[in-house]
């Protein structure tokens, strides 16, 4: 069901400015509201002094730029632009510059406001809260501005996701790439909240069923990874399959010289497991050892020679170097949580983290959320164990 944007009150919300910069190109300006003036202790009378770029809508190249800025007096950089590096969103070809106004840009504020009502979806449309993406997407922002020092996002059908090579200014995102960015929070979020539902569900349930003397059930896990992990966080446990602990257990055997040297009295702290006693009569009896003078030589056998290891799996073995089927099965690994910006990400931090665990560990902090930073974390070291495995041949 679409929801249309609400009602606006000028006087609680601010307006709108239009000016034509030349025929069928319009800039929109934010004129902030009294009370907001107020609150950021500048002079309400002077309102128009601080209007603020919104808007650029271009009929003629048929494009819609989004000056992202913070609408609110009482909070830091109010009338500033919202994010830190990037200054402006561009639709690129789009075609909701013209709904019903017969082929011409808008200039009203009626008309300005319809054309807010059709952005795209992952997209704020109330220029009350500040125009950009809508806050369960900011991480597409900060992808953008991690990887690049570009100022300005521009969303088309006609880029591949990168750096305009010609400038530094300009990160192209495809729209496949945006929507599936979006689709893929989005994804994350429902899994999430059903997740809690169901935590809270069975919560309620077994409360009562206690009192009544009633067994009580587990929450239902789901199938999804992600699903599963979010039904643990929620209950306030977070179970690894005996896939995840072996990998577990093969980074920290990895880790183990590093660790007691930077944190050794960590390393002490953790509980060593106990071994049960078995008691005297269940005790197995030591072998019986005949008595020899003269140890035999052992028969010589005929061993085949090794066979020779894949040059690249040797490398990462002996190295540390990732292997390049390291960093293909580690992109895909950090494509889960970030989308299609995940190459990228591995390019980047391949150049100054050459080591396989100093990659993981900057891979890691890409990763917005700290129940997803642990699934990625034991991911990528299964991944690394992985390969070790198979290159254990040197």
């Amino acid at each position: 069901m679409a929801i249309g944007i609400r009602q606006h009150d000028p006087a609680r919300d601010g307006t709108f400015e239009i000016e034509e910069y030349h025929p069928n190109f319009v800039e929109v300006y934010f004129v902030p509201p009294a009370r907001s003036l107020l609150a950021a202790g500048l002079d309400p009378t002077q309102a128009a002094s601080y209007r603020t770029k919104l808007l650029d809508i271009n009929g003629q190249d048929n494009f819609l730029t989004i000056h992202p800025i913070s609408t609110f007096g009482d909070k830091p950089g109010f009338l500033k632009p919202k994010y830190g590096r990037i200054a402006r969103i561009t639709l690129d070809n789009t075609d909701i510059i013209f709904p019903n106004l017969d082929g011409a840009v808008p200039t009203t504020l009626e008309g300005v406001l319809e054309v807010l009502e059709e952005l795209p979806s992952g997209f704020t449309k109330d220029y009350a809260y500040g125009l950009g993406l809508a806050k369960p997407y900011r991480f597409i922002i900060n992808a953008v501005e991690e990887l690049s020092v570009c100022t300005e996002i521009v969303i088309t059908g006609n880029q591949a996701t990168g750096p305009d090579r010609g400038s530094n200014q300009i990160f192209y995102i495809s729209d496949n790439d945006f929507e599936q960015a979006r689709r893929a929070m989005n994804s994350i979020d429902n899994l999430a909240q059903s997740a809690a539902r169901t935590v809270r569900g069975t919560t309620a349930y077994n409360i009562m069923a206690e009192r009544l003397g009633v067994p009580k059930r587990d929450p239902k896990e789901g199938r999804h990874p992600y699903r599963k992990l979010f039904t643990a966080v929620a209950q306030g446990k977070e179970q690894l399959s005996v896939e995840d602990q072996n990998a577990v257990i093969n980074a920290l055997s990895n880790q183990a010289a590093s660790i007691a040297d930077v944190q050794p009295e960590k390393l002490a702290k953790l509980p060593t497991p106990s071994v049960p006693e078995v008691p005297d009569e269940l005790a197995p009896a030591p072998p019986f050892k005949p008595h020899v003078l003269v140890q035999p030589n052992p028969p010589l056998e005929k061993t085949l020679p090794e066979p020779l290891p894949d040059p690249d799996l040797a490398n990462q073995v002996a190295t540390g170097t990732p292997s390049k089927d390291f960093i293909a099965q580690i992109t895909n690994a950090l494509a889960v949580h970030v989308g299609p910006f995940s190459k990228l990400i591995v390019e980047r931090e391949m150049k100054s983290n050459p080591n396989v665990f100093e990659l993981i560990s900057k891979l890691e902090e890409h990763v917005p959320n700290a129940d997803e930073r642990l699934v990625f974390r034991v991911r990528a070291s299964h991944i690394n164990a992985t390969v070790k495995e198979s290159g254990s041949d040197v």
